[in-house]
């Protein structure tokens, strides 16, 4: 039994302004024995912090379908409890427990405990274990404090724990605390994409789904980050059922995939070291003689200007020039995934050539159009494979370019 219960003091009687609280709480505490008296109240956990009139954050399922709230807030023991293993701390994998206790119980040292700002710790009244509070616990361990304010929740099933357990630790509160990180989020998306593969194939918009919802509190960036590294993992891991045929990629989805050379420090390979990597990475992407450029064609004319500089450092090189290009699949129609790769070079370099050459007043023909480093006899372009049932994953696709190599 906690001490909120049959305690019969009605809501009227308390002042959430002023902060007055009843003797009543606290005599429920030495009613269950669960203290012999008053004095072995810690000095910095006082009689008022027991009443959870005091107490003005306002418990919440953070909108979680499957998560409900069981009971009112009521100061329960820690003992009563069974904490977050350090091991199975589903709502955090990056979790620097040292530092960030440290910091707390400084805080709570200095300033006491704020009922006006601090948050309760939320429970699972079937398990008995909390869902986040870790913190607070070991914080309560060094001062001395025997419990804290907390909430039961019951849920309906292990993917409103998840989501749960993410989004209460991404909010506002007075005391020290850490939103959830880009690792904590991302982690938390990758365990709900695991629940639902029990029961469906995945698509990239549960993705973009679960990211934008458990990471609203992160910058876009961020969040396109921990999409494209999931998405990408999604397609080279072949962990869960994919709902896509046909999948689209940007260049750090292609990175990924391909285990190419990151292009920064938050890109990096999901390729394990036994995983046969294809000839061309080594052979051209990776090789330091040769002059290499990724296009999404999706976004071809904003990759114009990154085309004709590696035309021309490929031309003053005296070499070729490789492409390493996607293709748009989405909405693609009945229009087959060869004819749309045939068209970066028949229709878009076409187009762009035909555009240079009648700015310099040179007729439109196939040996004109061999000045452009990219219709060298010796260049090897390459599309990657999109097809999730009928290529390889890490085998480029080799697709003529016209006449010309």
């Amino acid at each position: 039994m906690t001490i909120s219960k049959n305690l019969g003091v009605p809501v009227d009687q308390q002042d959430y302004v002023s902060g007055v609280y009843t003797q009543k709480w606290v005599d429920k505490l030495i009613e269950e024995k669960k203290i012999q008296n008053r004095a072995e109240l810690p000095f910095i956990w006082r009689d008022e912090h027991c009443d959870p009139m005091n107490w003005h954050y306002q418990p919440s399922n953070y909108g979680v379908a499957g998560a409900t709230l069981v009971g009112r807030p009521a100061m329960m023991l820690w003992e009563e409890t069974e904490g977050v293993k350090k091991d199975n701390n589903i709502g955090r994998v990056v979790f620097n427990e040292t530092t960030e206790v440290n910091r707390l119980v400084d805080d709570i040292q200095e300033r006491g405990i704020c009922p006006r700002e601090g948050s309760l710790v939320y429970f699972d009244v079937d398990t008995n274990r909390t869902v986040n509070g870790t913190h607070r616990r070991r914080a309560s361990d060094i001062l001395g404090i025997a419990g804290w304010m907390m909430q039961g929740v019951r849920f309906d099933n292990e993917l409103a724990r998840i989501r749960f357990a993410s989004l209460s630790n991404a909010r506002d509160e007075g005391l020290p605390h850490n939103n959830s990180s880009k690792e904590d989020v991302m982690n938390s998306v990758h365990l709900v994409l695991e629940e639902l593969a029990k029961v469906r194939p995945i698509d990239k918009k549960d993705i973009i789904r679960e990211v934008k919802s458990l990471g609203y509190h992160l910058s876009e960036s961020c969040r396109d980050s921990i999409r494209d590294i999931l998405d990408s993992d999604l397609i080279k891991s072949g962990l869960f059922e994919s709902a896509r045929v046909l999948v689209d990629h940007n260049n750090a989805t292609i990175e990924r995939v391909l285990g190419l050379t990151p292009i920064d420090e938050e890109s990096s390979s999901v390729l394990d070291e036994d995983d046969d990597r294809d000839p061309w990475i080594t052979d051209y992407y990776e090789n330091d003689d040769e002059i290499c450029l990724i296009v999404n064609v999706k976004n071809f004319q904003q990759r114009v200007g990154s085309i004709l500089s590696a035309h021309t450092k490929a031309k003053e090189a005296g070499k070729p020039l490789h492409f390493l290009y996607c293709v748009p699949v989405l909405k693609a129609g009945k229009e087959s995934l060869l004819s749309k790769r045939q068209k970066f070079f028949s229709t878009f370099l076409k187009g762009l050539e035909d555009d240079i050459l009648t700015c310099s007043n040179t007729q439109l023909n196939d040996r004109a159009r061999l000045q452009f480093a990219w219709n060298h006899p010796d260049a090897k372009h390459r599309a990657m494979p999109q097809d999730t049932k009928n290529e390889e994953k890490t085998t480029l696709i080799y697709v003529p370019n016209r006449e010309f190599n």
